[in-house]
């Protein structure tokens, strides 16, 4: 089914908008016209470079594919938790199963956006497509997150410490290399470069004034793509959805931005509202191509 949305925000413009999950979506980056969706099945389309959308409800998982090279942005739900809705549906199993299908043996990195349970509860189902040449970009849950609100916890909400905690030790326990995007971004950089060769010419911007701006970045080649990382460090201290890390994904003139649960909060380094953390990144990354909504299709730049 081709589908091309035009959307103008005041932030930034885009071409298509990526707002239902209900089915999996398939983008080939060669042609934007080229997408398919299919609740079960993706037909062949002629490129090598491809974004695949994994229908997880109200949850996400992104695969991105090039030149057979495969990383995963943020993996579902765990399997292993019980919840009010059909948890089986959007949990990392139906990521397992869309990953085999799709031929995957090993991905080259992974992004934990950030410590909920719907973005990384899942990666112990997909441990398997783990190894050592594996790098995790992530940063530590903010404690202060569960003091903030204590009558309504992150832990509490998100199982954030445990399902971080137990993504983590699933990173360990296959050998793969966890990538800390909170400290000592440029030592780390040089150990990830001897893991992973696919990830060619990573480098770190250091264009922001403060350590806590949101358009600081990690950056690498991966096969055609270059993958850029934002909002690295801890910006906001009462809500664990505006620390996600932003994914952008460009292919010469294209640019696809994962946003994650991102939202308008403030950054820590000022109270003023015109700096929010979404209004930076957005003001940094510019027109892109492809915009997944935030926080599951909720616009809330």
């Amino acid at each position: 089914m081709k589908k091309i949305v035009k959307v103008f925000t005041k932030i930034i413009a885009i071409t298509l908008v990526i707002l239902t999950m209900q089915a999996h979506i398939l983008i080939a980056i060669d042609d934007i016209n080229a997408i398919e969706q299919n609740d079960e099945n993706l037909g062949t389309v002629l490129s090598d470079d491809r974004i695949h959308f994994i229908a997880l409800g109200p949850s996400d998982a992104t695969l991105i594919e090039s030149n057979g090279h495969y990383g995963l942005v943020d993996a579902g739900n765990p399997s292993n938790l019980s919840s009010g809705i059909d948890i089986y549906k959007f949990n990392g199993l139906k990521v397992k199963q869309y990953l085999t299908g799709m031929g995957v043996t090993h991905l080259d990195f992974i992004v934990f956006t950030h410590a909920h349970s719907d973005h990384i509860g899942g990666i112990s189902d997909i441990r398997d497509f783990i190894n050592s040449n594996t790098v995790v970009f992530y940063k530590p849950f903010e404690t202060t997150l569960n003091t903030s609100n204590p009558s309504s916890t992150e832990e509490a909400s998100w199982k954030s410490e445990y399902c971080l905690s137990t993504a983590l030790s699933v990173v360990d326990s296959k050998g793969g290399y966890k990538f800390n995007t909170t400290s000592s971004i440029d030592s780390q950089i040089n150990t990830a470069k001897g893991k992973n060769a696919n990830l060619k010419n990573m480098g770190h911007s250091t264009n922001a004034s403060t350590s806590t701006n949101a358009d600081e970045t990690i950056y690498f080649d991966f096969g055609d793509f270059k993958i850029t990382l934002y909002n690295l460090f801890h910006v906001c201290n009462n809500d664990e959805n505006a620390n996600s890390i932003v994914t952008l994904v460009t292919k010469g003139t294209q640019k696809t931005v994962l946003t994650a649960d991102i939202n308008n909060r403030t950054d820590l380094s000022s109270g003023d509202t015109s700096k929010s953390i979404s209004k930076q990144i957005a003001n940094a990354i510019g027109q892109v191509t492809v915009y997944k909504a935030a926080h599951h299709r909720i616009f809330r730049i």
